[in-house]
């Protein structure tokens, strides 16, 4: 799993290093975040919670010009993730936290006009801080939340589709824009020989601010 990042990280840095130096001087930042809308791809599929949980994503991100309307922009984000179901006033959900880093092939069209779209894809790891089980409307004792920590992957890889829109703005804002993205998880989140797969599924609407 630690090879797979660091290939992640030495490719990002192969790219700034191929980019031209009129390209460098542009490199830009800015900060995002919105709402994730999870749930688990699980196998056997009768083991699937029929709900999502709604979470929150959060971070920044780096553009880095390699052509003209080409960049790499890889980020950092805190990504919430799981699934949830309810059933006859009881629910259950898997809540499941991350430090998330996509590494994303940008293409913006449009330059010169007031708004500016874009589509990106890309690899993306995530590294799990949290992982709970939560369950509400069983009575006590059962109520609670579980820490599942220990049987739970460390990394999740996944891939990363979407698009967006960017508004370049005065001094001061850089840009501002939205994107919508959709990350499909490669990793069994189980950490267990337990005969059954849960993959993570996000489909997120995040705002951002570019600064520089």
């Amino acid at each position: 799993m630690n090879r797979a990042m660091c290939l992640l990280v030495a490719l990002g840095m192969f790219l700034v290093l191929q980019a031209p130096a009129a390209a460098i001087e542009e490199i830009h930042a800015g900060v995002k975040g919105g709402v994730n809308i999870a749930n688990q791809s699980v196998d056997p599929s009768d083991s699937e919670y029929s709900d999502y949980r709604s979470g929150m994503a959060i971070g920044g991100y780096i553009g880095i010009p390699l052509a003209p309307g080409w960049s790499i922009q890889p980020e950092a984000l805190f990504s919430m993730k799981g699934d949830k179901e309810e059933a006859s006033g009881v629910s259950g959900s898997a809540k499941l936290d991350y430090i998330e880093v996509p590494v994303l092939a940008k293409a913006s069209f449009m330059p010169h006009a007031s708004a500016h779209p874009s589509l990106f894809a890309g690899p993306s790891v995530a590294y799990n801080l949290s992982s709970k089980t939560a369950i509400e409307g069983m009575g006590a004792p059962l109520d609670g939340e579980y820490d599942m920590k220990d049987e739970t992957s460390a990394f999740d890889f996944g891939l990363v589709f979407g698009g967006g829109l960017e508004i370049p703005m005065s001094s001061g804002v850089r840009t501002v824009g939205i994107d919508v993205r959709y990350t499909l998880g490669l990793t069994n989140t189980i950490d267990q020989d337990t005969g059954v797969e849960a993959k993570n599924h996000v489909l997120s609407i995040m705002g951002s601010i570019g600064f520089l």
